[in-house]
């Protein structure tokens, strides 16, 4: 994807996770907008990151090659916490997101 800016041409990209996403999902994880979103949440990257499901997609956002946010886009129905109650299956749900703070406008 590509946007024009006022300061020229930008590029945003989106990738998989990979384990070697961990360090900056870590780093996010501890910042005080995600913390203060949901305090007793702990993903556990380097576990969570080991599995692969294939009810859910985790991406990366990328801006100019840096990374810039996490989504994730999961299947309801097939969600193993069933947060979403009983759900058609074809739906996708997207749960909260990671950005970085200093990106968001």
């Amino acid at each position: 994807m590509i946007f024009q800016a006022e300061s020229g041409v930008q590029t945003m990209n989106r990738r998989s996770v990979t384990p070697a996403d961990v360090a900056v999902l870590c780093h996010w994880d501890a910042q005080p907008h995600v913390r203060t979103s949901d305090p007793d949440d702990n993903w556990a990257w380097e576990v969570e990151l080991s599995k692969v499901p294939d009810l859910r997609e985790q991406l990366i956002a990328e801006h100019d090659g840096r990374p810039i946010g996490c989504i994730q886009i999961i299947d309801p129905a097939r969600e193993e916490s069933h947060y979403w109650g009983d759900v058609p299956s074809g739906l996708r749900a997207l749960p909260p997101v990671y950005a970085v703070a200093n990106r968001i406008e």
